[in-house]
């Protein structure tokens, strides 16, 4: 056991933005000291740190510190990468919507969402842990067997407080780890059986797409610069409410 269990939903109530303010902004633009060091920019925020650990295929650092992260090196290939994306964007998924500098990686990420949907709906995508980590060994438990069970003896009670917010909630997406780590990962137990007996887990990819066709809908909708240049526009115009009208279908 890495931690204790309860700490775990307990602080999912904690505010996990950072008190500090982070620029988007390109290094060029940063504040140069005089050690020639250059601060305040996209290469100084965690949201850069993260990108780089997202396609270096790096574990992405959780939002909150009790998920543990060591679980995730028992990932084969594919749900690696998929459920490091997912944690991406659990994270960052504000910045990217309302930075003006990052557009082009919201893009980036709908992209990378609708690449991984596409591959789990053709069958080319699969949980393969237990195949890669004790089909090929003479002896041996299943290695998701202990995030399995560790998620499963957590401290549900802040997800159960959360689990009616709708998808037009606000805080819908920001609650979206919870979801995940209620649902022990998106990991369930197999009619196999491990050289201990105990049933193998694996990934289930029905959940997974659900929950990656949740993320397509937010990261479909008009990044929010663009919405506030719209807004301007039609503020101009005088016809009544017309603004709004327009905007209820972006």
């Amino acid at each position: 056991m890495y931690l204790k269990h309860d700490i775990l939903f307990q602080n999912m109530t904690t505010n996990s933005k950072t008190p500090f303010t982070y620029f988007y902004c390109d290094e060029t633009s940063g504040m140069r000291l005089r050690s020639g060091t250059t601060i305040n920019n996209i290469k100084n925020s965690p949201f850069f740190k993260d990108l780089k650990d997202l396609y270096y295929n790096m574990p992405i650092e959780p939002i909150y510190e009790e998920e543990i992260v060591a679980f995730i090196y028992n990932y084969a290939n594919d749900c690696f990468a998929v459920t490091n994306l997912i944690r991406f964007l659990e994270k960052n998924h504000e910045a990217l919507r309302t930075e003006p500098t990052l557009v082009n990686h919201y893009k980036e990420q709908l992209n990378n969402i609708n690449s991984q949907i596409d591959m789990i709906e053709q069958g080319k995508i699969k949980c393969n842990c237990w195949h890669c980590f004790s089909w090929r060994v003479t002896d041996g438990a299943c290695m998701l067997t202990e995030e399995y069970d560790y998620l499963q003896s957590a401290d549900h009670a802040v997800y159960h407080s959360i689990k009616h917010i709708n998808s037009t909630h606000p805080d819908f997406y920001r609650n979206r780890a919870p979801h995940r780590l209620y649902h022990t990962n998106f990991l369930i137990p197999t009619e196999q059986t491990d050289t201990d007996g105990i049933q193998a887990k694996k990934h289930d990819f029905t959940q997974i797409l659900d929950e990656l066709k949740l993320w397509q809908r937010y990261f479909n909708k008009e990044h929010l610069t663009r919405i506030k240049v719209a807004i301007q526009v039609l503020n101009k115009i005088t016809i009544q409410d017309c603004a709004g009208k327009i905007l209820e279908f972006l």
